[in-house]
């Protein structure tokens, strides 16, 4: 019995240390060499405005890198998104992000641009769960599934959302596999 709680008390402390150290930050930029800029002024109605969706880093345990990641946007672009680096979205609809990438990068690149339509009011764009499942997911090369952490893109006049933390503090997750992201398709 003594030599079962052991056991079981140290998988515990393997899998909470493996869960607080697997982080993934996504940040929506109006630039496309600084995943940083997360706000500027609201443009006149009618302007074409592009966003970038960056991937800001991963700290996955070996191999690393990211093969795919799952969220909505929050507000709908004009178009697709224009996927870069490698990237390509299978996503139902142009907020619907399904985005599958080979050779699990785990480096600062942009994913794709957004084009949107201002309204005048500004734009709140943000990573959210997934209305198909409710995931807010990147899985990595590995088939394990870490919550997304994120800041998103704000000229409505009020600060971008964001995830409390971005890649930089412990975040206590569970991991969940691809294959059972997969069987929910099925």
């Amino acid at each position: 019995m003594k030599r079962t709680v052991w056991c079981v008390a140290a998988a515990l402390l393997v899998l909470a240390s493996k869960a607080q150290a697997q982080l993934v930050g996504w940040t929506i930029s109006s630039s496309s060499q600084d995943p940083f800029v997360n706000s500027g002024p609201a443009e006149a109605p009618g302007t074409l405005t592009t966003l970038y969706l960056w991937y800001f880093c991963g700290h996955l345990p070996p191999p690393g890198g990211i093969a795919t990641m799952e969220a909505d946007l929050s507000v709908a672009p004009l178009a697709p998104i224009s996927v870069m680096n490698g990237f390509l979205n299978v996503g139902a609809s142009n907020e619907q992000l399904l985005l599958v990438v080979g050779g699990c990068p785990d480096a600062l690149l942009v994913a794709g641009s957004l084009l949107f339509l201002e309204a005048g009011a500004g734009l709140d764009v943000c990573l959210v769960p997934s209305a198909a499942n409710g995931f807010n997911l990147t899985f990595d090369c590995s088939e394990n599934g870490w919550f997304n952490t994120y800041v998103g893109y704000s000229s409505a006049g009020s600060l971008p959302c964001a995830t409390p933390c971005l890649c930089s503090c412990p975040l206590s997750v569970e991991s969940r596999s691809w294959s059972a992201a997969k069987a929910l398709y099925r």
